[in-house]
């Protein structure tokens, strides 16, 4: 499973409430939280870092404009993902240190 390459002009923004204000995003018929934002030059990280979650069969896209690259979770899924956020930063160096 790949995730999802959005252009961040189809997607519906929106701010949400999870122990504080929270970016959410709508696209098609499902909802979406915010856990990382890269800067343009560093698209391929961002990408590793997609992959690297939805690799672990867990519903994700990025969306892109001309300032950043998002990654997002399927909402479902967001507090599975934020209670551990260990998990994935430890995903982010398996990727990060593979690629070296």
């Amino acid at each position: 499973m790949f995730p999802l390459l959005l252009n961040e002009e189809v997607v519906q923004v929106f701010k949400y409430w999870h122990d504080g204000i929270r970016d959410g995003m709508r696209y098609r018929n499902r909802i979406y939280g915010k856990v990382r934002c890269y800067p343009v030059e560093q698209n391929l990280k961002a990408y590793d870092f997609a992959n690297a979650i939805a690799q672990s069969n867990i519903l994700c896209c990025i969306t892109c404009c001309r300032e950043h690259y998002a990654i997002w979770v399927c909402l479902t899924l967001i507090s599975q993902i934020q209670h551990s956020p260990e998990t994935l930063i430890q995903r982010e160096y398996e990727v990060e240190s593979s690629s070296v």
